[in-house]
């Protein structure tokens, strides 16, 4: 007897977007658009003082996933690795106010956005549901990412720290009991023979010839009226040694005119 392969992606799918619509049901959408080309409606917010806000989108669709994101949090009923990521990436810069650190949060988050796509993008493992993910699952992924990429140190930090925050996030939100990161043993042998040695310290920085032919040319840039706001950057982030946020988050006030120091 002959059956059709069950797509199980897309029952998946279509039970998201069912608990999605029945979340938001009572709300009733506007049919038109304003005078402004927008679709509006209210919904409800405790934080501010009329207890509700306004939301608008140039679609019917975009609205619905708008008022479903400030009902639910951006979180769904049964939400996916990626899903999950989606919101702790996000989360890396809504709770900052001060503005420079915000220059600061905002480069973690892109760097974390570049590490989950190298590592976790269009895989099995950001398709799982949260909630079914268990240490063994996180094992055979982590030996698959192993296998796959020649990592040292650093990157394989930075791998196992969008898992954590994942499921630390997936705990907070009361979505599992217990991270399962708990079960899985990072440091085993198993994992860390399959780590390249890390690059020596000397051989990681530029040599003094290299910074003299980079001053140079970032020199003649500035002198032939060829100079682009980054070169200076550049330059300056050679001199003093800040890091690429902190020159970008850098005001006058935060120069000592006295001595000259930063």
């Amino acid at each position: 007897m002959k059956c059709d392969r069950i797509d199980l992606a897309a029952i998946r799918k279509l039970y998201e977007e069912a608990m999605k619509e029945e979340r938001i049901s009572s709300y009733k959408f506007p049919e038109h658009k304003s005078s402004d080309g927008y679709y509006h409606i209210w919904v409800k917010d405790a934080t501010r003082k009329g207890g509700r806000r306004q939301l608008k989108a140039k679609t019917i669709d975009i609205l619905k996933d708008k008022v479903y994101e400030a009902v639910t949090g951006g979180i769904n009923a049964d939400p996916s690795f990626r899903d999950i990521y989606y919101i702790y990436n996000k989360n890396i810069t809504k709770f900052v106010k001060d503005d420079d650190k915000l220059v600061s949060a905002e480069n973690t988050a892109r760097t974390s956005a570049i590490n989950y796509r190298r590592f976790f993008e269009g895989s099995w493992f950001e398709n799982l549901p949260i909630k079914e993910i268990a240490p063994r699952d996180i094992k055979r992924y982590t030996l698959e990412v192993l296998t796959k990429f020649d990592l040292k140190r650093p990157a394989y930090g930075s791998y196992r720290a969008i898992l954590n925050g994942c499921f630390m996030l997936a705990v907070e939100e009361e979505i599992i009991d217990i991270s399962p990161m708990a079960g899985v043993n990072f440091r085993s042998r198993q994992f860390t023979s399959m780590l390249i040695p890390d690059t020596d310290i000397e051989r990681r920085m530029h040599s003094d010839d290299d910074l003299v032919r980079m001053m140079g040319y970032l020199k003649e840039k500035e002198e032939t009226g060829c100079g682009h706001p980054a070169y200076y950057a550049v330059e300056f982030q050679i001199l003093t040694g800040c890091r690429r946020a902190e020159v970008c988050a850098m005001k006058w006030s935060d120069l000592l005119k006295v001595t000259g120091m930063v």
